[in-house]
């Protein structure tokens, strides 16, 4: 068996889950205060006479809004495997962001907060020190400092101990260290730590409220070749997936490995051994700045891996989740994948990169959070041009913040390659914007077309959708679960939506010529039947009267 054929089987097996999780057959629930996305068969039953189309984010006109201001922030703040929140009680942006210093190439974390997400305030925290003196904002690095940045998540259960509200996960080349925190500002590393040794050095970890849980998403290296054995003229075919490794390029034609080898387990934590291995090596590619080679007789690539931890502390059910695939680049590998949950889905915003060093963000998404949709490669958010700040790479972003007609996403910009040699570059933080839930919308042309949904429980009493029907029109008719009109709700005694409904504050709320809401359905299962002609259609939500208008900024809490 070959390696192709090795990862064939791979590919096999999650298209297989990814049908199963797309099951069609699963009822989505809804929030009042959140929209429902309409990306695949997990909110839509059926389309006819539409097309989906994908959108990119756009860059804010004040990039960058947040620059180098302190030394210890070596070449600049940037964003990658960090966290946006909001303060509950405040309602001020809380954001970590990390800095990179070629001096002892150390890894550092910093805080921010703002009330507009454009002017950025560093507070005075003294909580660590640069250079023998108090550094503003630096937070606490802890054991190995040169890896001292973390990602964080908040967690919301009342029966959490106050001094473990925040919890952090770092990398170290010793294993991953675990912290907690009463504030997300003072840290103490836990007694067990490193207690995890499966993830790379970019994690992204959460609160994931579906499974209320922490799960994480997380860089592992998947290793292919041929191995070089001296008994076999051909060798044989390998495949492992690492945390890390060691290479040693030899003069007979092999490259030489050692390092921690990740073994997947079901329903349980994965094995990690130390394994050495020797692979044969020919036509190999150029460094791409991370020490491998992504092409060649054998190569190094990144891949994304999944967890779950009720503590934090201790984790199981890894399991490999999203690799680079046909489609792609042949070097293509992913380097980092930050996930929210929003619309009744798992959004996951990708980094991009192959040989020619740029790094750029693709748009995925899930169902439930292990298996992943792609079908659109077109950059999301693509690297700037000209001398703009972040001309050669993005990363990140992070958890987005709402406005009333926009989502706004902090990420980090880079003026240079992944493989540069050089080390008088800045890097930055700025804003990228995208229409409300505007990732992607299903469109009708002068043919009219329909959608329609999902069983779902109407959880509230008014319905909003998010549209642009400036030229054409949208109806509504409201289905019960098995698709039967309800009497009241056909389409002929709705009030067609004819605008943008995000252009003037009440447009877009629905309403039938005897029914003016959908309070007689509360508590229902039901579905919603849109046509549309010359329009998009974006989204819905089913709101009630405290939450039709909802407060912004807004973020998550955790």
């Amino acid at each position: 068996m070959n390696i192709k054929l090795l990862l064939l089987l791979f590919l096999a097996a999650l298209s297989t889950s990814t049908a199963a999780a797309n099951d069609s057959s699963q009822n989505f629930s809804t929030k009042t205060t959140e929209s429902v996305l309409l990306l695949d068969q997990t909110t839509v039953a059926q389309t006819k006479n539409l097309t989906q189309k994908f959108f990119s984010a756009q860059k804010h006109p004040s990039n960058p809004v947040m620059q180098r201001t302190e030394k210890w922030e070596g070449v600049g703040p940037y964003l990658w495997g960090n966290r946006l929140m909001q303060d509950e009680k405040t309602g001020e942006l809380r954001m970590w962001y990390i800095a990179y210093d070629y001096t002892g190439n150390f890894y550092r974390w910093g805080y921010a907060t703002s009330k507009d997400a454009i002017h950025w305030t560093k507070p005075d925290l003294g909580v660590e020190q640069y250079g023998g003196a108090p550094a503003k904002n630096l937070l606490p690095l802890g054991a190995h400092p040169e890896k001292g940045t973390r990602s964080i998540a908040r967690d919301p259960r009342p029966e959490t101990p106050s001094e473990r509200r925040y919890l952090g996960v770092r990398f170290t080349y010793d294993g991953e260290f675990i912290s907690f925190s009463p504030d997300g500002i003072h840290w103490a590393e836990h007694p067990l730590s490193p207690s995890w040794f499966v993830p790379s050095d970019i994690i992204h970890v959460m609160w994931d409220e579906r499974r209320n849980c922490f799960t994480a998403y997380f860089k592992m290296w998947e290793v292919s070749g041929t191995h070089a054995q001296t008994n076999s003229p051909h060798g044989k075919p390998f495949l492992a997936y690492m945390s890390t490794y060691d290479m040693t390029n030899n003069n007979n034609g092999t490259t030489s490995f050692g390092g921690p080898m990740t073994h997947f387990r079901t329903n349980g934590a994965a094995e990690v051994r130390r394994t050495n291995f020797v692979l044969r090596a020919k036509n190999q590619g150029k460094d791409d700045g991370g020490g491998t080679s992504l092409s060649g007789a054998w190569s190094a690539k990144r891949v994304q891996a999944w967890a779950q931890s009720d503590d934090g502390i201790h984790w199981k059910n890894e399991q490999l989740i999203l690799r680079a695939d046909k489609q792609d680049p042949p070097t293509a590998n992913i380097q980092f994948m930050h996930v929210i949950q929003h619309g009744g889905y798992y959004l996951g915003f990708i980094t991009m990169h192959d040989e020619a060093g740029h790094f750029r963000t693709q748009q995925t998404w899930s169902g439930d959070g292990l298996h992943w949709n792609r079908p659109w490669r077109e950059p999301w958010l693509d690297i700037g041009t000209g001398d703009a700040f972040d001309r050669s790479m993005i990363t990140g972003p992070v958890d987005p913040i709402f406005w009333e007609k926009e989502m706004w996403f902090a990420y980090g910009g880079f003026p240079i390659r992944h493989d540069t040699q050089a080390t008088d570059w800045i890097s930055a933080i700025g804003i990228a914007t995208l229409r409300m839930d505007g990732f992607a919308a299903w469109e009708a042309g002068a043919e009219s077309g329909e959608l329609v949904t999902q069983p779902f429980q109407c959880n509230g009493d008014r319905l909003f959708i998010n549209a642009d029907a400036r030229n054409g029109s949208i109806t509504i008719e409201v289905l019960d679960e098995k698709g039967k009109p309800i009497k009241g709700f056909e389409p002929k005694n709705c009030e067609e939506i004819t605008t943008d409904t995000l252009a003037k504050e009440g447009n877009g709320w629905v309403q039938w010529k005897k029914e003016k809401d959908l309070r007689r359905l509360k508590g229902k299962q039901v579905r919603l039947r849109f046509t549309l002609k010359n329009a998009k259609l974006y989204s819905f939500r089913v709101a009630d009267e405290k939450t039709m208008k909802l407060p912004v900024p807004r973020a998550t809490t955790k």
